[in-house]
């Protein structure tokens, strides 16, 4: 695997509104994403998906035919595990809950703005880039994931580095010591799995749903909220529930 520039990163978009894609297709081509395919329907991007072999696909929800966005998504994930964004005009609740049964990136409610394409484009680019994890199982090497960067290319991170892991819908986000974020298509949990298997993690714990915290880098408590720097998050009791232990009161 190779690592993807946005020349080369091909995008996918189905969406059947003639002018709304003709708009995202020329945004995309002045944002840098000029290689895009563009269906107007789920079974025309289902028969050609394998040849066209896209890195990110951008889905409409309310797509005309047969199969809406959500069971297009569905069946494409079948045939490979490929970064989803979806577009809607409005998310309801049932497209909500339908969406709690598919991987993907984000939703972007139209009218969105170029900044939210950007972001949710080079996220997937990310998830691309660094799609598979591993850690060794060397005695030498302890306390440490290797991230794939590039065809043939494993980096080390180290424990110790990591201040805290955060999840997203289908990837989680690796936020290190030197304000590096490295995007990882696993979710936190996995990811953790992993760290459990290779090393020493009794400095992490979940502190949250969505965070798990490297209690080295805890800089203070402040009501049922830690803080790592900048950041402040949220306690649960139910992921950390005898966190008042760490604090001596006077």
């Amino acid at each position: 695997m190779k690592v993807q520039s946005s020349d080369f990163f091909k995008i996918l978009l189905v969406e059947d509104d003639a002018l709304i894609s003709l708009n995202l297709i020329n945004r995309l081509k002045r944002l840098g994403f000029p290689n895009v395919v563009h269906y107007e329907s789920g079974e025309e991007a289902i028969c050609a998906y394998r040849e066209d072999d896209p890195d990110v696909v951008i889905m409409d929800i309310a797509l005309s035919g047969e199969l809406d966005g959500i069971d297009t998504v569905q069946r494409l994930k079948q045939m490979a595990d490929v970064p989803v964004i979806f577009l809607t005009d409005l998310a309801n609740k049932e497209i909500m809950r339908r969406l709690t049964k598919v991987d993907y990136i984000n939703y972007l409610t139209k009218p969105f703005v170029d900044l939210d394409v950007v972001e949710n484009i080079e996220k997937a680019m990310a998830m691309v880039n660094a799609k598979s994890i591993a850690t060794s199982k060397s005695p030498i090497i302890k306390d440490a994931l290797f991230v794939y960067t590039m065809e043939g290319r494993w980096e080390k991170i180290l424990f110790r580095e990591i201040r805290f892991i955060k999840a997203g819908r289908a990837y989680s986000e690796l936020h290190l010591s030197n304000g590096k974020r490295v995007d990882i298509s696993k979710s936190m949990g996995k990811v953790f799995g992993i760290m459990e298997q290779g090393g020493k993690t009794e400095a992490f714990k979940r502190v949250n749903q969505s965070i798990i915290i490297n209690t080295a880098y805890i800089a203070a408590f402040f009501g049922n909220q830690v803080e790592l720097g900048k950041e402040r998050f949220q306690i649960s009791k139910n992921y950390w529930p005898d966190h008042e232990q760490w604090i001596l009161k006077v």
